[in-house]
């Protein structure tokens, strides 16, 4: 499938990491930085790198939800015959699954 926003979302993330490991290596084979100031360094960097790996895990983890949102959306829009060939316990399910908040009749 084709998803523009997280293609562009991910190529936004790739370069943050890339500055970030460019950073990282500038700082340390340049001689410019201390031992104590290479510590805090690493830390910040390493905060924000994963940080960015975070963004990407989560780009992964929602086309997977979102491919399975898709996949059921046909089922959604034939609810009523789906709902009528179920079983008592599957209509229960089925209830409870739209009416989250609770049901109640006057």
């Amino acid at each position: 499938m084709f998803y523009p926003v997280r293609d562009q979302r991910h190529k936004i993330l790739a370069t943050k990491l890339a500055a970030i490991e460019t950073k990282i290596e500038n700082k340390l084979f340049d001689g410019v930085i201390n031992d104590t100031t290479y510590k805090k360094g690493m830390k910040k960097f390493a905060a924000e790198k994963a940080q960015l790996k975070d963004g990407f895990n989560f780009l992964e983890t929602m086309e997977g939800y979102l491919h399975q949102e898709l996949l059921v959306l046909p089922y959604m829009l034939n609810l009523p015959p789906i709902f009528e060939d179920s079983t008592i316990g599957q209509q229960h399910a089925i209830i409870k699954q739209v009416f989250k908040q609770g049901l109640t009749f006057k």
